[in-house]
């Protein structure tokens, strides 16, 4: 079984900074690569600057958990 390290990154966005927000999500997820993460989990939100995920008619989650299969990589 393969381990991958997880980083979640407790940050806001910055209000009505696109690109301040961009570049603070690029400054997060590049510490936490730098730490090894290969995975890097940002608040529901962060660039959801008009509140799409809170509107079901824009935005649909949906988790399938059922069983699935591992991925083997061929050699």
């Amino acid at each position: 079984m393969t381990s991958v390290l997880v980083a979640a990154a407790q940050a806001g966005s910055t209000l009505f900074g696109t690109p301040a927000t961009l570049a603070k999500a690029e400054k997060h997820v590049r510490e936490a690569a730098s730490a090894g993460a290969r995975l890097v989990v940002l608040p529901e939100a962060f660039l959801d600057a008009v509140g799409h995920y809170a509107r079901p008619d824009v935005f649909t989650l949906s988790v399938d958990e059922s069983p699935k299969h591992t991925v083997v990589p061929s050699r």
